[in-house]
């Protein structure tokens, strides 16, 4: 097969999917409702409460439940504040919470369990390592059935895998 032919259509496979992004994107409006960012809150609390918006932070105390919420302030430092979470949340010490909720008064959130994301710190590491895992094995799986011509930009079936090469079959 012709590489110029091989070439376009790749091209040309390529700028449908980026207009289809484009497309995705541009298929829904944006919601009306605009959430205050961390810094907003930490800045001006009393001008958001009775409002509905999500945050995260880390576990600080269990009983109530307070987060503290962190955001960068844009000038290579970190600010925080404390926020105690109302509501039927379970959580320990160190877990990052992600909640969705009713502003009140008193720097506290009215918040469901059911609308709350809570992660223990070892479940990122986890899931990193795992995925890793799951990328060396289907690398090691696509190397082993195929090998990679870069001077004519294709990749082609192995005539024997490397596992039958260096367990010494012959051709079937």
């Amino acid at each position: 097969m012709n590489d110029v032919p091989r070439g376009a259509a790749i091209a040309l496979c390529l700028l449908a999917l980026s207009g289809l992004f484009v497309l995705g994107g541009a298929a829904w409006p944006a919601s009306p409702h605009v959430e205050p960012s961390e810094a907003e809150l930490d800045r001006d609390y009393a001008a958001h409460v009775g409002e509905t918006t999500s945050i995260g932070g880390s576990v600080v105390e269990t009983d109530p439940v307070v987060i503290r919420v962190s955001y960068d302030t844009g000038v290579y430092e970190e600010a925080s504040f404390r926020l105690e979470l109302v509501g039927d949340l379970e959580a320990a010490v160190g877990d990052d919470v992600y909640v969705s909720g009713e502003l009140r008064p008193d720097r506290s959130m009215a918040v469901d369990g059911d609308r709350a994301l809570v992660r223990q710190p070892w479940e990122l590491g986890y899931m990193y390592a795992i995925s890793f895992v799951g990328v060396l094995l289907v690398g090691a799986r696509f190397l082993n059935g195929w090998r990679v011509q870069p001077r004519r930009l294709r990749v082609v079936p192995r005539e024997r895998s490397l596992l039958q090469r260096w367990r010494g079959e012959a051709d079937a």
